[in-house]
């Protein structure tokens, strides 16, 4: 259990989003009935990738600390450094948060259905901005 500790460097991370949680759960399943459709996910899904490419191509020309992985509209921050990778991402994560984007501290992004290619170009352009940031104070 160790190795799910957040305390520790390299612990493998989990979400816990809707553990023990009936009324998301019941939630999250009436808008799936209701809400999904094989082309809003494959909508959602494209916006996803385009986000996760676009933020590559700027940390590769960058030469940025960072990179994000992922497929569709569940992508990840990393921290590429050997080391103070958490409180690295922490960075991000309240760099992010001062441009108006919530993410989780360990780097999660989800896109939702309500967002738009505008929504995910700002997030693209502020993504850059705070990891470019990160780096500068990192220096």
């Amino acid at each position: 259990m160790k190795k799910f500790d957040a305390r520790e460097e390299g612990a493998i991370s989990h979400g816990r989003t809707f553990n023990n949680s009936p009324l998301t759960m019941v939630a999250g399943a009436t808008a799936m009935e209701r809400i999904l459709t094989e082309d809003a996910l494959k909508n959602l899904n494209a916006l996803g990738d385009w986000m996760k490419e676009e933020i590559n191509k700027m940390f590769t020309s960058d030469e940025s600390p960072f990179l994000m992985t992922g497929l569709g509209s569940i992508n990840q921050f990393h921290c590429t450094l050997s080391s103070n990778q958490n409180q690295v991402l922490d960075l991000l994560f309240f760099n992010l948060l001062e441009r108006g984007f919530w993410i989780t501290e360990r780097g999660l992004v989800s896109l939702s259905f309500a967002m738009t290619e505008e929504d995910v170009q700002r997030f693209i352009v502020a993504s850059v901005e705070a990891t470019q940031k990160v780096k500068a104070t990192l220096k």
